[in-house]
């Protein structure tokens, strides 16, 4: 349809609820934007540009579309922003962010579909943080850190994605050293996670996604040139490999959609 301005280069990129505001977070430029939607989907020059905000590196707004979570691994914190879904504009909340363990590295994250927990993935330790979340006031409550590394694991942790089965059941979180797929069980009553075991994947996968039945994982690896199919478990969810497809060169991540 068309090409439309980013204030610089993005590590990410979503949309509010509405789909009329584009909000990015930009890892070498340490910043936060919004970029207003116009017909038939074009973006347009950043109406909001926040500096400051090192390495930022994911940034989702909340179900009630008020409130957007943004990490930066630079200096171990999860920003905290309310949203005029009117105007788009971005907020710092009170308080502005919270802290998780240093050098951790918050990298990427995810809501659970009840809306009451977040779950964030550091890249820098290899460590699942889990997080009541408070939907009327947009903030974070940590209470759970687990670590998604293979029990024999060597060398420097290197995690980058996480994402949540649809019916909330089960989450997986993917690492780079090891090139390894983690897997958790997620406690019914406050989202607390439990380690169901690692499986290999693709050369050091930073990108991944489960469809819309939970039944099926797609992971991609930039060093294998490649993207490998899983069948999850009905009842443990643990993963089983099913084929791998030769792609592009340097895969980075995959998105799953549906059509109607």
């Amino acid at each position: 349809l068309a090409s439309g301005p980013l204030p610089d280069s993005m590590a990410y990129i979503s949309t509010d609820r509405t789909g009329r505001y584009l909000l990015g977070a930009s890892y070498p430029g340490h910043k936060v934007t919004v970029s207003p939607i116009g017909p038939p989907g074009t973006v347009q020059p950043a109406q909001q540009i926040l500096p400051d905000h090192p390495n930022a590196h994911a940034i989702l707004v909340d179900a009630g579309n008020r409130h957007v979570l943004v990490p930066t691994l630079g200096n171990d914190k999860v920003n905290q922003f309310d949203l005029d879904p009117t105007t788009g504009q971005l907020a710092p909340a009170s308080p502005p962010s919270v802290s998780v363990k240093e050098k951790a590295g918050p990298r990427h994250f995810v809501f659970h579909p009840n809306g009451r927990i977040v779950y964030l993935i550091g890249e820098l330790d290899g460590f699942v943080y889990v997080f009541d979340y408070d939907a009327a006031r947009g903030q974070l409550k940590q209470k759970q850190s687990v670590s998604a590394l293979p029990p024999d694991f060597q060398g420097k942790p290197s995690a980058a994605d996480l994402d949540v089965t649809p019916d909330g059941r089960f989450l997986y979180g993917s690492e780079r050293t090891s090139s390894a797929l983690a897997g958790f069980r997620v406690n019914p009553s406050d989202g607390t996670l439990t380690a169901i075991g690692s499986v290999a994947t693709e050369k050091q996968p930073p990108g991944f996604d489960t469809d819309s039945t939970g039944r099926y994982l797609l992971a991609v690896g930039p060093l294998s040139h490649a993207l490998s199919s899983y069948r999850s478990d009905p009842e443990s969810r643990k993963l089983t490999k099913l084929k791998e497809y030769p792609i592009g060169q340097n895969p980075n991540g995959v998105e799953i959609l549906d059509f109607p």
